[in-house]
């Protein structure tokens, strides 16, 4: 009887038993991966989305606090400040007129017409560098010339990276210089699979963000 006991006490698992507790491990492992993946995935799902309302939001400032600084040229035009676009009707490029920077420092480069003050001005276009899409995603450009020389470059700024949309809408008219900004911007293009299309956005994430602005102001409507 005690050798029987001995004997028993000393089985082992059989094949089927450790079968079935590798397969428990394994279906856990499995699920704690899972788990872990689609954890990873909408954290990262969620940081491109934030990366993309920063990058468009960020953008429509800059466009904003530039638009602050029109100035009418009162010799061609004293309530038409808006140069592009002056008919209704959705447009991709933004140009205005903008007093030279330093210009009012210096006293002789303001001339004096009919009694009124004509100081030097700029002519300030905002568009994509090549031309955005949601298939060609570009860089949304500043660009300063001379207003009396427009081919003379002045200068050139990035507002925005991968922008997949810019519209300027004229709502007031030539007169009123009330423009609609919508500005669009995607997650930045993924070198590694050379598309939009990853993991982290399907199909893509991307933001719209559309301003109403007046010269000396803007009212936000997202």
């Amino acid at each position: 009887m005690k050798l029987s006991g001995k004997r028993a006490f000393a089985r082992g698992f059989t094949l089927v038993e450790l079968m079935t507790s590798v397969f428990i491990l394994g279906l856990m492992l499995l699920l704690i991966g899972y788990e872990f993946d689609h954890t990873i995935s909408h954290l990262l799902h969620t940081q491109s989305n934030v990366d993309v309302e920063s990058n468009a939001r960020t953008t429509m400032v800059k466009i904003v606090n530039g638009l602050k600084a029109a100035t009418p040229d009162v010799q061609v035009d004293p309530t038409h400040v808006i140069i592009s676009p002056v008919v209704p009707g959705p447009v991709a490029i933004l140009k205005y007129l903008r007093v030279h920077q330093g210009s009012l420092d210096n006293i002789s480069t303001i001339q004096f017409k009919g009694g009124v003050p004509a100081p030097p001005f700029d002519i300030v276009t905002v568009q994509c560098k090549t031309g955005c899409s949601p298939t060609t995603p570009d860089q949304l450009e500043e660009t300063v010339a001379d207003d009396l020389s427009p081919n003379t470059i002045l200068s050139k700024r990035t507002l925005g990276h991968d922008v997949t949309g810019f519209s300027v809408l004229n709502n007031g008219g030539r007169d009123f210089g009330e423009l609609t900004i919508t500005l669009t911007v995607a997650h930045p293009w993924d070198a590694k699979t050379a598309q939009y299309s990853t993991a982290r956005c399907n199909p893509t994430c991307q933001y719209t963000v559309a301003t109403e602005v007046w010269v000396g102001g803007a009212k936000a409507n997202d």
